[in-house]
């Protein structure tokens, strides 16, 4: 959730209008201005880039991964405190599998949490070994995260999205609580009773509602066939050649 309902959104393993392959890439195509407002303005942005963009592999969640790292990494103190989510919806495995585990072990040091929501038949063997859940993930080098920061959802398991939500999001309030104790932090002093936060849940369903972005789809499971990525992020996987277009969004 986002108390101003703004969402930065970027797309990824996409050839832009320029020519230009990229694994990152604002949806608004404004570097400055990345950010949308509220649920429409995910459409509207989903919308106008699937249009200019073509679906191109390999698939790399690396970048999107490390452009959330420097949005969080500026709330890393007991004043300044924010929790990132990055929202990931991908239709197949990635290929830079290595540079995205070295990516989630620099990332768990800090405010993020990342949720990958897999869609369509892929076996996304990927995916779950991201998932964490029984051992923390390790680098080619040795080093280890400090907790753990992913979830994995294959959309096939959910038969709505009252299920889809609560899979997604049922890790986020342990992951949330033990980043703070890893820091030291505890919570601020509460804000000006003239400023009223929004309710906590709202903004960080979200990510769960983008899934049905997508033009004219005929289903919200052909929706998400669609790459995208929200930043509190989400994209499916394109495959190694150009085949449609595609988008991503990564979200706060």
């Amino acid at each position: 959730y986002d108390s101003d309902g703004a969402f930065p959104m970027f797309g990824f393993g996409a050839r832009l209008p320029s020519g230009i392959v990229s694994h990152c890439f604002p949806l608004t195509f404004n570097e400055q201005q990345p950010e949308v407002i509220g649920l429409q303005g995910m459409l509207a942005a989903y919308g106008n880039a699937i249009a200019q963009t073509e679906l191109y592999g390999p698939t790399n969640f690396a970048p999107v991964i490390d452009r959330a790292c420097r949005a969080a990494a500026q709330y890393t103190s007991q004043q300044q405190q924010k929790y990132f989510v990055l929202l990931i919806i991908t239709d197949g495995e990635i290929t830079d599998l290595d540079q995205t585990i070295s990516a989630i072990v620099r990332a768990s040091q800090l405010p993020l949490s990342v949720i990958i929501v897999g869609v369509g038949s892929a076996s996304f063997s990927n995916m779950k070994a991201l998932d964490s859940d029984e051992a923390l993930l390790a680098d080619a080098s040795g080093k280890r995260c400090v907790r753990d920061i992913v979830q994995f959802v294959a959309m096939r398991d959910c038969p709505n999205l009252s299920k889809l939500a609560a899979e997604t999001l049922g890790e986020l309030p342990r992951q949330l609580l033990e980043y703070m104790k890893f820091r030291g932090f505890v919570p601020n002093p509460p804000r000006s009773a003239q400023v009223q936060a929004p309710a906590p849940t709202v903004a960080v369903q979200t990510p769960a509602i983008t899934i049905t972005v997508a033009p004219q789809p005929a289903t919200a499971e052909s929706a998400l066939s669609q790459q995208v990525a929200v930043m509190t992020v989400s994209a499916p996987a394109p495959p190694s050649a150009p085949v449609q277009s595609q988008a991503a969004m990564p979200m706060p």
